[in-house]
C-alpha cells in the first residue's frame, strides 16, 4: 500500500510538472481504504523525506520532495 500511495503521488507530480499535489481522499478512494490504515504509510514516506504535506484550499495536499 505504501508503494501504491507513493506511485499515485509521483504520477500527479509527473503530470503536473510538480506544480500540483494530490489530496489524501483521492488516494483513499483509489486504494479503497480508510485514513487510519493509510496514515502510517504516509508517515513513513514523510520521515524518509520522499513526500511533503502542504495545506491546500480544500485540505492537505501531498507532494514529492
Amino acid at each position: 500500500m505504501k508503494q501504491q500511495a507513493y506511485d499515485m503521488i509521483k504520477s500527479k507530480h509527473d503530470s503536473s510538472g510538480g506544480k500540483c499535489g494530490i489530496y489524501i481522499p483521492e488516494i483513499l478512494n483509489a486504494l479503497k481504504t480508510d485514513y487510519q490504515t493509510l496514515k502510517p504509510f504516509l508517515s513513513e514516506l514523510s520521515v524518509e523525506k520522499k513526500i511533503r504535506v502542504r495545506k491546500g484550499i480544500n485540505g492537505l495536499l501531498l507532494f514529492l520532495m
